[in-house]
């Protein structure tokens, strides 16, 4: 990227994607007086510089080793979305500090008229020496506080919780000033059952769920394969059958729990029981007295293998049992070479949809989230303590 130098070398640098000090206390008031001074330098510079900015987005972590590589996905979402882009870490360390970085990024719109688009990503480092649960929650204020300073007003916030474990206390301070969470309840699942009972108070706020991304592609196949049969009043579901990854602590995954529950959602049916003998079985029966998609109950059967081809989801194959007309006829989804294939009736392959590594950041920017997967959280959160309790027990 050419670039003519300005009479700050600071600003050349700040442009350039440089990351460069500031005192936490003025860093408005500072990154004010550098687009100041980029403006007015864009008479005389070759590439012409325009702040543009549509949100506040928030990505907190508590890991240092992830700063790189959220940096890049920050750089990735702005593409799409120019926004206020902060960067809070909040991570145990040998001594207590609170440091703040920022960084323009640019990317050039039109190269023929010479023009680009930047917006600034703000890091803000928080490190502290005793992790014990009240100095956390202390630590927890200071970087919420920090945040809230540095939001632009009058736009949405979005915070993405890029954590592993969830508490409600810690939460607590940052739910006051976003209204949008991005989550992966998969992830805070396998660190802590508890942690995700707590998440569920939290589901007032518009959620994005990205256990519910991951599985896009297999709603997709599903949604699809079926779509015709749904249509038909003459189709009654008889049994599902899930293979997923051998997880660590259970016979079934998180992921493959959700995409039942939300299967189940769409059918209008509630969960009764549990029948567990070499495998998971799961009974869902219906909401109301008559429903036209199944006749008395329906069983979900979850099995485990070992299996490296299930990706990051965890689900290797789903087989969807049904009568359509009278007729015993099942569909099979099921993962190859990166793709789901689904086949009916063990005959004819119907589609495939690739497993896209974009759809994060497609998620991030999509304004209508999916109601059905707020209620499916809602449920699979529940069914999840029902599980847990009796493996307990």
């Amino acid at each position: 990227m050419k670039m003519a130098k300005t009479t700050n070398p600071q600003i050349n640098e700040f442009l350039h994607g440089k990351f460069l000090k500031f005192d936490i206390q003025a860093i408005n008031q500072e990154l004010r007086q550098f687009w100041i001074e980029a403006q007015d330098n864009n008479n005389n510079n070759q590439l012409s510089t325009t702040r543009a900015c549509s949100n506040n987005l928030i990505i907190l972590s508590d890991d240092f080793k992830n700063e790189d590589n959220l940096a890049d996905l920050i750089d990735n979402i702005m593409l799409y979305s120019p926004c206020r882009a902060i960067l809070a870490i909040c991570a145990p360390a040998c001594d207590d500090s609170f440091e703040a970085y920022a960084s323009a990024r640019c990317h050039v719109t039109d190269s023929n008229h010479k023009k680009q688009v930047c917006s600034e990503q703000i890091t803000l480092k928080q490190a502290y020496s005793n992790a014990s649960a009240q100095n956390f929650l202390k630590h927890s204020l200071e970087m919420a506080s920090a945040i809230a300073s540095l939001i632009l007003q009058d736009l949405p916030v979005i915070m993405w919780w890029h954590s592993n474990t969830f508490s409600q206390q810690y939460f607590q301070p940052f739910g006051y000033f976003i209204d949008t969470l991005i989550i992966d309840t998969a992830k805070i699942f396998n660190s802590s059952a508890e942690n995700l009972y707590e998440f569920k108070d939290c589901l007032k706020l518009p959620v994005i769920d990205l256990t519910a991304t991951r599985l896009l592609p297999w709603r997709k196949s599903i949604a699809y394969s079926l779509d015709a049969f749904f249509k038909s009043d003459s189709i009654k579901f008889t049994s599902v059958r899930i293979i997923n990854n051998k997880p660590a602590k259970f016979n079934y995954s998180y992921e493959a729990l959700y995409l039942a529950t939300w299967f189940t959602t769409l059918l209008n049916l509630k969960f009764v029981r549990k029948i567990e003998a070499t495998d998971l079985c799961l009974i869902f029966d219906r909401i109301e007295p008559v429903n036209q998609y199944i006749n008395h109950e329906l069983p979900i059967y979850f099995s485990c293998v070992p299996n490296p081809k299930a990706c990051d989801n965890n689900i290797v194959k789903i087989s969807i049992f049904f009568e359509h007309n009278n007729d015993e006829k099942n569909i099979e989804y099921e993962v190859s070479n990166n793709e789901i294939k689904t086949t009916f009736a063990n005959e004819q392959s119907l589609s495939k949809i690739c497993l896209n590594n974009n759809l994060i950041i497609q998620e991030l920017l999509n304004s209508n989230h999916d109601h059905t997967c707020l209620k499916t959280l809602n449920q699979v959160i529940d069914l999840l303590k029902v599980l847990m309790e009796s493996h307990n027990a």
